[in-house]
């Protein structure tokens, strides 16, 4: 499969699991941003980004695209600027325990499990640096949780199931946020947990 540049406006499919594809828009890099529109047909001549709902917009690594099965479409992109303020978690590590004293019990080894999470933007001048818009995220701020993208960068295939998720509840998930902020795990997360490398309980 021929690789496809990344060029902003640029609209295209994805396969999120197998026969089940979404479709998307590349936005200024590394942002890509969704549409909450879903279909078992790889085709989409009829549709008009600009009249679709937006399901998410989150940063990716060019393995995501290179990896997944992406097919570009000669549509019309729509007007989309992408979130600049995401959730930006510790660097510490740690292992989360979910379905704890179930059969389904995993443990996750994870970055930004404990400590801080903060919400954060770009500085405007300094490419490099950020600024702090809030210190600290509570556990109970849904509002800032459900508002916002977590800065991590979406790979293959932990996105792909991620979007399959989307598809399966009707409405923007993402389940290592979830995770991160220790919220209720439905059965449903089985297999991303299995993906991002949960260990069964012995």
């Amino acid at each position: 499969m021929a690789r496809i540049p990344w060029r902003e406006g640029t609209v295209l499919s994805i396969e999120t699991r197998p026969g089940l594809f979404v479709l998307a828009q590349m936005l200024k890099e590394p942002s890509l941003g969704f549409f909450n529109l879903f279909r078992n047909v790889n085709e989409w001549d009829d549709v008009v980004p600009s009249d679709l709902p937006k399901l998410f917009d989150c940063f990716v690594t060019r393995q995501f695209i290179n990896a997944s099965n992406c097919k570009k479409w000669k549509l019309k992109p729509c007007c989309w600027e992408p979130r600049e303020r995401k959730i930006d978690t510790s660097n510490e590590f740690s292992r989360v325990v979910v379905w704890e004293g179930t059969p389904q019990e995993r443990s996750i080894g994870l970055i930004g499990a404990r400590g801080k999470k903060r919400l954060v933007e770009p500085h405007p001048v300094d490419r490099f640096a950020q600024n702090v818009v809030l210190p600290a995220i509570s556990e109970n701020d849904a509002d800032t949780i459900n508002g916002h993208e977590l800065k991590n960068l979406g790979i293959n295939p932990e996105m792909n199931e991620r979007l399959y998720l989307c598809h399966i509840f009707g409405r923007n998930v993402d389940p290592l946020k979830d995770v991160l902020f220790q919220r209720p795990i439905p059965a449903e997360y089985e297999t991303y947990l299995d993906i991002i490398g949960a260990e069964k309980a012995k």
